[in-house]
């Protein structure tokens, strides 16, 4: 799913390579969301649908890097935006 099933383009697989190095360089147990590692400047240029999408990517290309991310903090919550739900990096 991470490019083709989402028919994201390069840039948008820039920014999701981009997201899983620094998800890599996190420390352990570290909290946080899309939107936090996006950056405000970035956010502005994307539509919820392309967030949400983008977000999707991220934690695919995630799981297969082996990046566990916890949102089990959060389960059964009613969030939001998928963007903006915190996770922890395990």
């Amino acid at each position: 799913m991470y490019i083709e099933n989402n028919k994201m383009d390069s840039i948008d697989n820039k920014i999701v390579d981009t997201i899983i190095k620094k998800l890599k360089e996190l420390p352990t147990n570290s909290e946080t969301c899309i939107i936090k590692l996006l950056g405000n400047e970035k956010i502005m240029k994307y539509s919820d649908e392309e967030l949400t999408k983008i977000s999707c990517c991220i934690f695919d290309k995630a799981k297969e890097e082996n990046i566990m991310l916890d949102f089990s903090k959060y389960e059964n919550q009613k969030m939001g935006l998928i963007y903006n739900i915190p996770f922890i990096k395990k």
